[in-house]
């Protein structure tokens, strides 16, 4: 996580596994929670990302990306999600 956001994590939770169709290709993909971050976030990938902003769970930014819709139903229902 260091290396793409400058964020030093503190351990992770797996959230979900899906199978997900990103441009027209299936994707495995993995979300987690993670239990604490330090540090501040950098923007080291400007072709990949455009800016690091922090919010709340009731005021994120939509459309989301799907597979972190999934890993947020996860979350807010408590169960790991497997979608395939």
């Amino acid at each position: 996580m260091l290396e793409e956001t400058g964020l030093l994590t503190e351990g992770l939770t797996l959230l979900s596994i899906a199978m997900v169709d990103i441009d027209g290709e299936p994707v495995l993909d993995f979300e987690f929670l993670d239990n604490g971050v330090s540090g501040e976030p950098v923007l080291r990938e400007p072709d990949k990302v455009e800016e690091w902003n922090w919010y709340s769970l009731d005021a994120l930014p939509m459309p989301l990306f799907p597979p972190v819709s999934i890993g947020l139903s996860a979350f807010r229902s408590g169960t790991v999600l497997h979608r395939f």
